[in-house]
């Protein structure tokens, strides 16, 4: 505590320091407010909109009629069942369907999967296995948002940012950046531990060619990092008709690596909660071959025990083949549409967005431009005058009910840009773009 501690209420002077940073950290408990307010037509139609959540919407009616109709309850699993790191039929079933649909050069063995209640606990296992607090982590600009907060709240361990400039992050010239990046890093007394790819990539929704991913690969053995693949979008691909040739997704799982990299230095990541649309159903992985990281998880795993009936309700889904690839298919269809119906609108309203996406659910949009045009204000400003521009726009879009992710957020190296969630309804979509563009387009209803 410091001089600043008298101005503070009573009760967080009596935190600790680890307490005192918590509460400090007002990001989360914003998108608490707002995912307790959102908008529903019968129940809260003053709610806001939310296009910021990344939540796949479009297949709940499926997947709850399919969980409710074939879920049932085994006695075993109101036990502790076999530990705290998953059945043995939860990472069996996920070691077999990860197999097949991440196209693994090799079968997974069911010893090496660890599942956590969500991949976010698995990415803040790997950051405390793998780094000491204070050492850092490789993360490319824009990257998702919580993947600070993932390898830093708890762990304290330090995102490293890399930025790119004109070079296309999905090409091997964004590896070099990415090697500049940490060599900067240990200039300045950082220790870098690893790097994390979104792969598919989140917000810019592309996946990373082959080619690129060897890099990476032979990045991390050149500088003995780790290289953790979150792969939690990996069947979220689907058809974008204004870019047929967009690459397509290869899991890291496919390359044949062993050549490369030290196994022990490779982790990849999956979880129900993206492509099967189900946040609320805390099942995540991590995939390693690294025997004592994995022996430290399952002695942390008290702390990350995932639920028995979440335990059991997977193993039936991902083991109901039929129903897993009829589901996949249906949902990478209407995710096309969703995103077709989405750009449909920005192109009418000559909205600036990130071209050439295939991938997960979103849509990295330029508005300041826009706004400030339709308001008849300059468009050149300094940085700091942007980013002071930014945080107004977004102000005034949560004044008109609506939320979007702010770029600074996702570490955006241009100003301007925000993240757009595309994969709900046409009809919720609708609601929301309109609310954007009575803000941007400078006819906001009052």
């Amino acid at each position: 505590m410091n001089a600043e501690a008298s101005e503070l209420s009573d009760g967080a002077r009596l935190l600790s320091s680890r307490g005192f940073d918590a509460q400090s950290e007002r990001g989360w408990t914003k998108v608490v407010e707002l995912i307790s307010d959102v908008y529903d037509e019968k129940t809260n139609p003053n709610g806001y909109i939310s296009l910021g959540i990344a939540e796949n919407r479009l297949m709940h009616k499926e997947l709850t009629r399919y969980i409710n109709g074939s879920f049932k309850l085994p006695e075993r699993m109101l036990t502790y069942a076999d530990g705290g790191f998953g059945s043995r039929e939860l990472r069996a079933t996920l070691a077999q369907f990860l197999t097949e649909h991440l196209k693994s050069r090799e079968p997974i063995p069911q010893e090496n999967v660890i599942c956590f209640p969500g991949v976010t606990l698995g990415i803040e296992s790997i950051a405390t296995m793998i780094a000491n607090p204070g050492e850092g982590i490789l993360l490319g600009r824009p990257y998702y948002n919580s993947f600070v907060h993932d390898i830093g709240l708890r762990a304290g361990v330090k995102t490293v940012e890399v930025s790119f400039g004109s070079v296309d992050q999905f090409t091997e010239e964004s590896v070099v950046k990415y090697e500049e990046a940490l060599l900067q890093a240990q200039r300045d007394g950082i220790k870098v531990r690893g790097v994390i790819l979104c792969s598919p990539h989140n917000p810019l929704g592309r996946c990373y060619p082959r080619n690129v991913l060897i890099e990476f690969l032979k990045l991390c053995q050149r500088y003995q990092i780790h290289l953790i693949s979150d792969e939690i979008y990996a069947f979220s691909v689907w058809e974008n008709k204004d870019y047929p040739e967009a690459v397509s997704f290869t899991s890291i799982l496919q390359v044949n690596s062993s050549d490369i990299v030290d196994p022990n230095l490779l982790h990849v990541l999956w979880g129900i909660s993206k492509d099967f649309g189900a946040n609320g159903l805390r099942i995540g992985c991590v995939i390693t071959v690294n025997e004592p990281m994995r022996v430290a998880m399952i002695a942390h795993s008290l702390f990350t025990y995932p639920s028995g009936a979440t335990d059991k309700m997977v193993v039936d889904l991902l083991s109901d083949s039929t129903f897993v690839r009829s589901y996949i298919k249906e949902n990478q269809a209407r995710m096309a549409h969703a995103y077709a119906h989405t750009v449909s609108f920005l192109k009418q309203k000559k909205l600036p967005y990130y071209e050439g996406s295939n991938a997960a659910f979103f849509i990295w949009i330029e508005l300041r431009t826009a706004y400030l045009k339709n308001h008849g204000r300059s468009t050149e400003v300094s940085p700091t005058e942007g980013a002071e521009i930014d945080r107004e726009l977004h102000n005034k879009l949560l004044e008109n009910r609506v939320f979007i992710g702010k770029g600074s957020a996702y570490g955006d190296e241009f100003g301007g840009r925000f993240r757009i969630v595309f994969t709900h309804s046409d009809d919720h979509l609708n609601k929301g773009l309109e609310k954007i563009w009575q803000v941007v387009g400078g006819n906001r209803c009052t």
